[in-house]
């Protein structure tokens, strides 16, 4: 997979998902976190970014926040 296309499919996937089209493509990125949340239960680290061999992920909460709609 061509570098600017592997960035692009990487964008707003879970890290976990990213470094496995990564890994496929036979590269090992490092990884920077951004942000002020500290990884939790709650939270999903996501690709904000790509920048050459450089992963930028940031944590997520994914799913429905608490209590909507009751």
């Amino acid at each position: 997979m061509e570098t600017d296309a592997l960035a692009k499919s990487c964008l707003g996937l879970p890290l976990a998902q990213a470094l496995e089209l990564f890994s496929a493509a036979g590269r090992t990125p490092d990884i920077k976190f951004t942000g002020e949340r500290a990884a939790g239960e709650d939270l999903t680290p996501r690709v904000l970014v790509v920048r050459g061999n450089t992963v930028i992920a940031a944590w997520f909460r994914d799913g429905d926040p608490k209590g909507e709609g009751k």
